[in-house]
């Protein structure tokens, strides 16, 4: 059972009476029907446990009655259990920031999480881990042992944090799960994988030995059952990363980087090496595949119903040819930023957009609502970096650092609509994006030893992190229409973002972090100092409308920790990420 609250716990509570702790009797989980396991531990705190008094003459088992009694008014704290490497959370939150419940997927070497979804009933998480014995999740579920490097996982949970599946990809060398996407009552994962042998999923379905160094692979599942449906493989010569997905109700749409021509099914081919989407539909047939020389890395695939968007980077000393008469100019520096939109039937690009300072610039992100495609990223350039349709971002505010950007283009024809900047004196960049119908949520991290000038008198202060030659992670809410930021916010000490998330009402940012003192949010909120040395998680909610912080807790293990996925529904909050703490559990604090 995951680490639960109330009558369906599935810890041992210790229960304190003058200085005595008195042990818990063992209690059934309502969900699962199991003895509390006595591994994972749960602690009355001082705030929350309730006063029982007795005279010296009470009996203990009269103390322990009465403590039982009043078990009904007390708040019980959540636990991670120890973790001797890195260990991967799920922790689930109300909409007040109190730990619902809580559980691990912790391997005996270091493991990782990349995604986390959800759907109307269920959380889906995926990623990598290393183990020597087989990984016990809570309900009976398990994840054999890994190979000598590292296996890829994706594990469904219900709401309540019970394990439903668990599935892996263990080929002999790296394999790792980069990525899934929810659609309807499917569920498909993509990364990347090597083996010397044929790769055995379940439900008879298989993997092919890699040609290369390593493959990119997806692989569809049944949502219900967990059961394979079918993999296929993209397999060039050398190395292949297959590391972005998407999903619409016709299909599925990978992206990636392939080492050279690759023969896929259904008479479908990569023509060339370079970076790569191709689109499968339910069958797992592929329906096209385009590739285009020069592309470096995909940052990021997108779908909506007009069509499928890709980002990255890519560098050539010619135009870049894409279908349809499409292209991408030479690139001006290191690296260009690029985003191109396909037509999700016949994959012919619908247009194509670069962003080309002087040197290295790289979009993160891409998000859309009904007016508009919305890009946030980082670029540098001596001077004035020219988009299209007369819209600019100027020359980089420090020379040979990166500036932060946000860039909304009209969805049907790629003409950039506003474009602005995070412009500190240091590294700056907007690296995730969210909206909802009131705004447009860039957040990211900038350096600065000077206030940061947004536009529409908007300001970020000097970053904290400055000092200590690291970053401070930020979020700023801009108007969709005009640009115009509404409020900005940042966070003091050393750190970043992994990502954000919002609501109809509220937004929520999520990292991690370092500060040797108290962290001061606005709205008298704040987060604690860190571990000595080590990185602290952290999640924040923010009222969406004036950026007044509503909450903030921290996963705090005695190690580095943090926090990489958040997703939300009207109960509240579902979080993933990746703690170490080899000393002492960690408490799981509410938000405050």
């Amino acid at each position: 059972m995951p680490l639960l609250k109330g009558a369906s716990s599935d810890y041992t509570t210790f229960l304190k009476y003058n200085a005595q702790t008195l042990p818990a009797p063992a209690v059934k989980s309502a969900s699962a029907g199991a003895v509390p396991r006595a591994s994972i531990i749960g602690t009355l705190t001082t705030a929350s446990a309730v006063a029982i008094k007795a005279s010296p003459r009470t009996s203990v088992l009269k103390n322990y009655e009465a403590v039982v009694a009043a078990a009904a008014e007390v708040v019980a704290s959540l636990y991670l259990p120890v973790s001797v490497l890195t260990d991967v959370f799920i922790v689930k939150y109300n909409t007040s920031g109190v730990a619902q419940w809580a559980t691990t997927i912790g391997g005996t070497g270091s493991d990782t999480s990349s995604t986390l979804t959800t759907d109307s009933t269920d959380v889906y998480v995926s990623g990598f881990y290393t183990s020597t014995g087989v990984v016990t999740l809570n309900n009976n579920k398990t994840l054999p042992s890994s190979s000598t490097v590292r296996d890829g996982y994706i594990v469904k949970y219900n709401k309540s944090g019970v394990a439903q599946w668990a599935n892996n990809i263990k080929g002999t060398g790296d394999n790792r799960v980069y990525g899934h996407s929810v659609n309807s009552t499917n569920v498909y994962a993509a990364g990347i994988y090597t083996s010397t042998e044929i790769v055995t999923l379940n439900n008879n379905k298989t993997l092919p030995i890699t040609v290369g160094d390593r493959d990119g692979f997806i692989v569809k599942y049944d949502a219900t059952t967990g059961l394979a449906q079918w993999a296929n493989a993209i397999s060039g010569t050398f190395a292949d990363n297959l590391n972005a997905i998407a999903t619409d109700s016709t299909g599925v749409y990978v992206s990636g980087v392939c080492s050279s021509s690759v023969t896929l099914n259904n008479g479908k081919t990569l023509t060339d090496s370079g970076l790569f989407i191709v689109k499968y539909d339910t069958d797992g047939l592929a329906q096209w595949a385009n590739v285009f020389a020069g592309g470096i890395q995909v940052q990021a695939v997108f779908t909506d119903s007009t069509g499928v968007y890709i980002c990255g980077q890519y560098t050539s000393a010619g135009v870049v040819t894409l279908n349809n008469n499409k292209t991408l100019p030479a690139s001006a520096g290191d690296r260009d930023g690029f985003i191109v939109k396909y037509d999700t039937t016949t994959g012919f690009a619908q247009w194509a957009a670069s962003i080309a300072g002087t040197g290295l610039d790289w979009p993160f992100t891409i998000t859309t609502d009904s007016t508009g495609v919305y890009v946030s990223g980082q670029y540098t350039s001596t001077g004035v970096v020219t988009l299209n349709n007369n819209k600019i971002l100027p020359a980089s505010a420090n020379a040979g650092s990166n500036d932060g950007f946000i860039i909304k283009y009209d969805a049907s024809n790629g003409d950039a609509l506003w474009a602005t900047t995070i412009a500190g004196t240091g590294v700056d960049r907007g690296m995730y994006l969210t909206i909802n119908s009131t705004g447009v949520y860039v957040s990211g991290i900038y350096t600065s030893t000077e206030i940061v000038t947004l536009n529409n008198n908007k300001t970020l202060p000097i970053s904290v992190g400055n000092g200590a030659g690291g970053a401070a992670p930020f979020i700023v809410k801009y108007d969709t229409t005009t640009g115009l930021a509404q409020w900005a916010n940042a966070i003091g000490g050393t750190g970043s973002p992994n990502g954000i998330t919002a609501d109809q009402s509220n937004v929520y940012l999520f990292g991690y972090y370092i500060s040797a003192g108290v962290v001061t949010l606005n709205n008298n909120k704040t987060l604690p100092a860190s571990g000595a040395g080590n990185y602290d998680g952290f999640i924040i909610k923010y009222d969406a409308s004036n950026g007044d912080a509503l909450w903030a807790t921290t996963i705090a293990g005695t190690g580095s920790d943090s926090v990489a996925g958040i997703k939300t529904d009207a109960t509240g909050v579902y979080v993933i990420g990746a703690y170490n703490s080899p000393t002492t559990p960690v408490l799981l604090t509410n938000g405050s």
